[in-house]
């Protein structure tokens, strides 16, 4: 009976540990391409949507733009979030909470040939936001973290035997 437990044990617990670390935000964002306006000063419309698809809340979200932006417009979760935001030589809005399934959108026009990752970072208390049409790293991790856990599991039954 020992045995049964053992390998019961052995077996969920891991997967337990994997799923109880799973409840984290998950902060992605999506760049549009540029949009040439038919100007005279040759810029550009951009937006960034910003959604956290985690289980929990994201805090302190920091979008920063080491460009000159002109006439950023953003469009909130919801009309009560209070926003910072700081323009300059650089800008930088910095969101206080994103529920799950939350989002918001930045809008701006600038002068720049599309942002790429040179000059936006975009980042929550819990580290970098991920590019949303990259692939997904979970799905990945699970797959790693079931190879790992499947071998493990025969080397017990190897040195038990």
């Amino acid at each position: 009976m020992k045995w049964l437990i053992g390998i019961l044990v052995t077996i969920l617990v891991p997967f337990a540990i994997f799923y109880l670390g799973e409840d984290n935000p998950d902060v992605v964002y999506t760049l549009s391409d540029n949009i040439p306006m038919n100007t005279s000063s040759n810029s550009n419309i951009q937006q960034i949507e910003v959604k956290n698809i985690g289980e929990t809340s994201a805090k302190d979200i920091q979008v920063k733009i080491q460009a000159d932006i002109i006439d950023p417009k953003v469009i909130k979760d919801s009309e009560s979030d209070k926003i910072n935001t700081f323009e300059g030589n650089n800008y930088e809005l910095v969101y206080p909470e994103l529920p799950p399934e939350g989002s918001f959108k930045l809008i701006f026009e600038s002068n720049l040939n599309g942002l790429n990752e040179n000059v936006l970072t975009i980042k929550s208390k819990d580290g970098l936001a991920r590019n949303g049409l990259e692939d997904n790293n979970k799905s990945s991790s699970f797959f790693t973290f079931l190879i790992y856990y499947l071998i493990y599991i025969a080397l017990i039954f190897t040195s038990v035997a």
